[in-house]
Order: structure tokens, then C-alpha cells, then sequence
């Protein structure tokens, strides 16, 4: 399993629950530049388990469909395990703060989301 939103990571995420939370943490440089730094880490974690993902895939064209259906099963539950965590709090509360400052990284996130 890929853990996107680790709890070490940037753990003020954690406690904002409001959009004045969010201007804080956007309007402190050094906050908003740790944050674009991990939104690109989790950015790049996608990228390998999508990679990953479609080179066993590519790897698996001639297995029979007992192995297929296993494969998807297997797939299907790490892509749902990244879209929750994709959905969470921590993941809401950095994109609304890049959001504020108008960070680039929000077009990269977006691709892949």
C-alpha cells in the first residue's frame, strides 16, 4: 500500500477545519513552500503506483482469466485506497491552501487527480 498522507508529513494539516486555517498556512512562505513539497511527493507516489500498475499489466497479457480477474482485483483495491486518500482531510486542506496562493503544483495534482 502507498501511503500518500503520512501523519509526519505536515501534520498542521491535520487540525484545520476552517477557511481562515487555510489563509493562515497560504499567507507563511516557508509554510506554503513545505506544503508544495509534499503535495509533489504524494504527486510522485501516484505516478509510480499508475507506472507500476500498467507495466504488470503490460507484463500480464498472456495469463489466463482467473489471474486477470485477481490482477484487477488487486488493482482495483490499491486505486481505491489512494482515492480515499486522495478524498481525506489532509488531501482537501493542502489543495484548498495551494489553491489561496495560486500554486502551479495545483495543475500538476490536477492531471492526476
Amino acid at each position: 500500500k502507498v501511503d500518500l498522507c503520512c501523519k509526519d508529513d505536515f501534520p498542521e494539516l491535520e487540525n484545520m477545519n476552517e477557511f481562515k486555517d487555510w489563509q493562515k498556512a497560504a499567507g507563511t512562505s516557508d509554510v506554503f513552500e513545505k506544503l508544495e513539497g509534499v503535495v509533489q511527493r504524494w504527486c510522485k507516489q501516484m505516478q509510480l503506483v499508475l507506472i507500476k500498475a500498467d507495466l504488470i499489466q503490460r507484463e500480464a497479457d498472456n495469463i489466463g482469466p482467473y489471474a486477470e480477474l485477481v490482477s484487477w482485483k488487486h488493482r482495483s483495491t490499491k486505486f481505491n485506497f489512494l482515492l480515499e486518500q486522495i478524498k481525506s482531510n489532509r488531501c482537501r486542506n493542502a489543495c484548498g491552501i495551494l489553491k489561496l496562493n495560486k500554486s502551479k503544483m495545483l495543475d500538476v495534482s490536477r492531471l492526476l487527480l
